[in-house]
């Protein structure tokens, strides 16, 4: 079970994504759970991870910048 965001409720890790700001700067999907970085868990659903980026609210929680590129990583 991890904290979903922005709702900060507890899911099933299985019906999570997991997106990481890393380093560099750069927000990408990561599926592995083993990326070093700043991360965030976020239902799969395409249009709350567009709400989220146009609302910059995840750029605000991962302190990094996000593009709509992050939606071409979810299927």
């Amino acid at each position: 079970m991890k904290l979903s965001f922005p709702e900060g409720v507890m899911l099933p890790q299985d019906d999570l994504l997991r997106l990481v700001a890393g380093p560099d700067g750069k927000v990408w999907f990561e599926p592995a759970g083993k990326a070093v970085g700043k991360d965030v868990f976020i239902p799969v659903d395409k249009v709350l991870l567009k709400r989220l980026i146009n609302e910059g609210l995840l750029q605000d929680e991962l302190k990094s910048s996000c593009s709509e590129e992050l939606l071409e990583q979810v299927e």
